[in-house]
């Protein structure tokens, strides 16, 4: 999802019943492609134990790793 100037553009494969719930909140909606490549999200996070997590998005190249 992607907000641009007030339009969210969702990606095709969102379900209909959630497209049908944020324009129920006034949202414009646009849809984009299935795997819509400008949004990427790449994520580390640290558990309560010092446990190291990681998660790449699928959309790009990126990659989770740790030594």
């Amino acid at each position: 999802m992607h907000d641009d100037y007030g339009t969210l553009i969702l990606e095709d494969r969102v379900e209909d019943s959630v497209k049908e719930e944020l324009r129920s909140m006034g949202h414009e909606l646009e849809t984009g492609e299935v795997w819509f490549t400008f949004p990427c999200v790449q994520a580390c996070m640290m558990t309560e134990d010092g446990t190291l997590r990681g998660a790449a998005d699928p959309r790009r190249d990126g990659k989770a790793l740790g030594w």
